[in-house]
């Protein structure tokens, strides 16, 4: 009977297949139908020693490269933490400050009409009593209430000219 020849290439994707499942060279043999030696020489450059020591370096290099992506991903993590902890402080911020603007617009509604109502101390109907013709006051050391009326309002002598 003439020795049948293998195609090594095509074999060696089944062997590793059947190997990685655990079957034996004499089961993986039967299960294919070659003899237990052609396994052997096909299995061997991938299990002897030599090719395992290969795999171990080869292995770790993968590791540390992998390890060296994973600790990159890492800090893009935190940054992405930290921007998105920045992001939340603005929001409050923003809020802040919209809600400070809306006192301060407030706050200048208010300071409109204090000034108003001082402006008609000095020169509505009811002028104060103490202001003379050109403007002045003589409560508080003749200052001119024309251009400083928020004086007035402060003043514990007003009385109004009736």
């Amino acid at each position: 009977m003439p020795k049948k020849v293998w195609n090594e290439k095509e074999l060696l994707s089944k062997i590793i297949e059947l190997r990685k499942k655990g079957m034996s060279y004499r089961e993986i043999a039967k299960n294919i139908g070659c003899s237990t030696f052609t396994v052997s020489r096909i299995l061997s450059p991938f299990e002897n020693p030599q090719s395992r020591l290969k795999q171990v370096v080869e292995l770790a290099e993968k590791v540390d490269e992998i390890s060296k992506k994973v600790e990159k991903l890492n800090r893009m993590l935190n940054i992405v933490e930290s921007v998105g902890k920045i992001a939340a402080v603005l929001n409050v911020t923003k809020d802040r400050v919209s809600k400070l603007e809306d006192k301060i617009s407030e706050l200048e509604e208010k300071m409109e009409i204090i000034e108003m109502n001082a402006k008609m101390r000095v020169e509505g109907d009811y002028k104060c009593k103490y202001i003379d013709e050109n403007g002045l006051c003589t409560c508080f050391d003749e200052i001119d209430v024309k251009k400083q009326p928020l004086y007035c309002l402060d003043c514990p002598e007003y009385r109004p000219k009736i």
